[in-house]
């Protein structure tokens, strides 16, 4: 539950309120500050030149088609975005600036210098930083404003950039016209020239290769080309099935019943009546050989007529291969005479082709010098229309400019406006600022308040020329200091005044954060002490020691280390004071690990025989955001002092150190706030009060 409180106070100190407050709180300072900015600022605002405006509309939208040339790329891709942005850049330029005021002898109207060049450079970068441009929507018409002192001079000028810009443009129109037809007679000569070159060129083709009508031509070939090739699709048709057959009689040559299988000779109807004629003739002789001896006539007649049946067979066999093989070579002859002519077709299709391709890139040359020629002619026509006649109706002025009554700068309701507006603002803030800074003091009170933790003393902040100076100086310094030493004092009276119920015979001194001067504060707690009873002070600071430091005694001085250790004496490891009753003991030699030394036992014991030799006791620690050695030794002493620098402490420290302590169950005393930055009046009447106290705690 401690531990939630505690972590609920990490909520922001301030709010909206809180602001609001605090302005509500210095409203008369605030409204006295914000008042003499605005009578200054009123001062300022009312000291401006007044600056008149006047305002010219012109319409610069018209394209320049008719003198530029067809293959200006340039011009063909330039928008119409593009041409009024050029013509804003040209306004602007110094060129025009220069022109403008020569031509309307304007010079006079600025500054006049020693020099001709001098008072023409200081009047046109006048004339530029004046001039404002202004395109007009989607539209192509432009707005011409001039800001000066003089009203005149500023509707003058505005009403002369529109001539002086449509003569330069017409100007410059006419050289691009005169300069376009020079151009374009030349071009056109040599286009000219081309021309009858190429159409000569096409006419000596023409007649070179006898041509007429290569389309017709070229459309006969290709018949021709498809007649051969259907043709000799069907001649290799049967050039294949009579190749397949002749193939097959070479295999079979000499064997006449092999050969008599062949379905080529199979389907001859002369052969189908010869193999009738021998199966009857076999029949017969069949039926006689039964009858008949091979001797008896009839018998050998029979044989005769099969034998010569047979052998005519055979005979026709050999006629009817040689006729195939005879229309097998007029084929194969044939094939090859139609390949050769589809050949030649081809050759003059490819032939007639080429002359085709060739006289259509001359027509096409010829053609092309005759657009272009025409183009050239066209373009010398319109350039010289416009040379002749000019071309400036684009280029109108719309409204033109009067001279102003009012001024147009500066906005004096609107700066006046602005500047109230700003100045309760920065007064505002900045007494907010300055309230927040010089307050930290307060703060930080409430801050321990929600904590629960008694404020013991503010010590003052001293000027801040001591940290220049030694130890000594400092230390002597802060003994001078009637607030410092009445601040130490109280100090020591309110530990006193809570020693009535509790004896806190042994104190601990130690800091939220690194550098907090918490040394120096137990220092002079001890030596406040050491004037009404016998005083130990004690430096466990184990980490940065500067107890020592602050007696002037050697780094080698033994101290507690060597009194943990028994490596020395305790009469070796205490220095008197002599002029009060006051030991200091230093820490000895840094050792390694200064935390397992605080935390024995032996630590304890020894706190406790001093407590016993010395009414009071005072141990510099370590801060409680750097190392736990304060957490550990507070565990055996009567009571913590906590110092907080309020200059160089963080809100998070304190709430942060404050939990490690309250979580451990410290003996918590109170917090002394050093550095607080008081009004003389506060520290007057601290110093009565503390007197008086102190005179009550001596009855």
């Amino acid at each position: 539950m401690q531990s939630d409180n505690l972590q609920h106070q990490q909520a922001p100190m301030l709010d909206i309120g809180d602001l609001i407050a605090i302005a509500w709180a210095k409203k008369f300072r605030i409204l006295l500050t914000a008042a003499l900015i605005i009578v200054a600022g009123g001062y300022y605002i009312k000291s401006l030149p007044k600056i008149y405006t006047a305002y010219a509309t012109l319409s610069v939208g018209g394209s320049e088609q008719s003198n530029s040339l067809p293959f200006n790329l340039a011009s063909l891709a330039a928008s119409g975005d593009a041409k009024m942005g050029t013509h804003i850049e040209f306004l602007k330029s110094r060129q025009f600036a220069e022109k403008l005021i020569v031509d309307n002898l304007l010079l006079k109207a600025f500054k006049q210098y020693e020099s001709r060049e001098e008072t023409l450079y200081h009047a046109i970068d006048t004339f530029r930083r004046g001039l404002g441009l202004a395109k007009l929507g989607d539209t192509n018409m432009l707005q011409v404003s001039y800001m000066s002192p003089d009203p005149e001079l500023a509707a003058r000028i505005a009403n002369a950039v529109g001539p002086t810009f449509f003569i330069i443009q017409k100007t410059r129109k006419r050289e691009k016209a005169n300069n376009a037809t020079n151009w374009l007679n030349g071009q056109l000569d040599s286009v000219q020239t081309k021309l009858s070159e190429a159409e000569e060129s096409l006419q000596s083709y023409l007649r070179t290769h006898t041509l007429i009508d290569v389309g017709s031509q070229i459309e006969l070939a290709r018949t021709e080309i498809s007649t051969l090739l259907s043709e000799k699709l069907h001649n290799d048709k049967a050039l294949a099935g009579v190749s397949a057959t002749v193939d097959t009689v070479q295999k079979y040559k000499g064997n006449t019943s092999k050969l008599l299988s062949i379905p080529w000779l199979m389907k001859q109807n002369i052969i189908q009546d010869m193999r009738v004629r021998i199966n009857v003739a076999e029949q017969h002789l069949n039926e006689v050989s039964k009858r008949y001896k091979h001797k008896h006539p009839k018998h050998i007649a029979a044989t005769s007529a099969y034998t010569s049946l047979v052998q005519e067979q055979e005979e026709l066999v050999v006629k009817l291969l040689e006729g195939l093989r005879q229309e097998f070579e007029t084929l194969r002859s044939r094939s090859q005479e139609l390949q050769a002519q589809i050949d030649a077709a081809k050759a003059r299709h490819s032939e007639l082709g080429n002359h085709e391709i060739n006289l259509a890139r001359l027509r096409r040359q010829a053609e092309s010098m005759q657009r272009l020629y025409d183009s050239f002619l066209s373009h010398l026509n319109d350039t010289q229309l416009m040379r002749d006649f000019g071309d400036n109706d684009d280029y109108v002025i719309i409204d033109y400019a009067s001279v102003p009554k009012r001024p147009s700068h500066p906005k004096v309701v609107a700066l006046f406006a602005a500047l109230v507006l700003a100045s309760l603002l920065f007064s505002i803030a900045g007494w907010v600022f300055l309230h927040l800074v010089s307050d930290k003091y307060n703060r930080y009170r409430k801050l321990f308040d929600k904590l629960n933790v008694p404020i013991l003393v503010d010590v003052p902040k001293l000027s801040s020329n001591w940290g220049k100076k030694s130890v000594e100086d400092r230390i002597m310094r802060e003994r001078q200091s009637f607030v410092f030493s009445e601040a130490i004092r109280t100090l020591r009276t309110s530990v006193m005044v809570r020693s009535e119920n509790e004896e806190n015979r042994i104190i601990a001194v130690t800091a939220l954060s690194k550098g907090d001067s918490d040394a120096y504060l137990s220092a002079h707690l001890a030596e406040s002490f050491a004037r009404i009873e016998s005083t130990l002070l004690m430096d466990a600071n184990l980490r940065e020691p500067a107890i020592a430091n602050l007696y002037g005694m050697p780094i080698d001085t033994a101290g507690i280390i060597n009194l943990l250790t028994k490596s020395a004496k305790a009469s070796e490891c205490m220095r008197r004071i002599p002029t009060m009753k006051l030991a200091v003991m230093p820490s000895g030699p840094l050792p390694s690990d200064p935390t397992v030394y605080l935390s024995k036992p032996r630590f304890k014991g020894l706190l406790q025989r001093l407590g016993v030799l010395f009414e009071r006791l005072v141990i510099e620690l370590p801060p409680l955001s750097t190392v736990s050695d304060a957490l550990v030794v507070s565990r055996y002493v009567d009571g913590v002092i906590i110092v907080c620098d309020v200059e160089k402490s963080d809100t998070k420290d304190v709430i942060n150190g404050i939990q490690r302590l309250k979580d451990i169950n410290a003996p918590i005393l109170g917090v002394v706030i050093h550095r607080a930055k008081k009004t003389k009046e506060e520290f007057v009447d601290e110093s009565l009060t503390r007197r008086l106290l102190n005179r009550v705690l001596k009855i």
